[in-house]
């Protein structure tokens, strides 16, 4: 009376449905998560050539007001 909800059938082939749609699910979910990762790699690296951008693009700034005689105050942390 007390297990009554759980249901083990005695014929086995009527697992197939259960484990095809794990199966199915299981393989989605490995892709997504392959699509997911790649994307944030990729994102990354993109930033990573922003910043690298940005830190040229000021030390360059910096340089050419140095050589012109005026300093600038601003300096940016690169974030490892």
């Amino acid at each position: 009376m007390g297990m009554e909800f759980l249901y083990f059938p005695d014929n086995k082939l009527e697992y197939l449905p259960a484990v095809a749609f794990l199966l199915v699910t299981l393989v989605v979910a490995m892709f997504t998560m392959i699509f997911i990762i790649k994307a944030s790699q990729k994102e990354a690296q993109e930033a990573k050539v922003l910043e690298e951008k940005m830190l040229n693009e000021q030390t360059k700034s910096q340089n050419s007001s140095e050589s012109e005689g005026t300093t600038t105050h601003t300096h940016v942390k690169p974030r490892h």
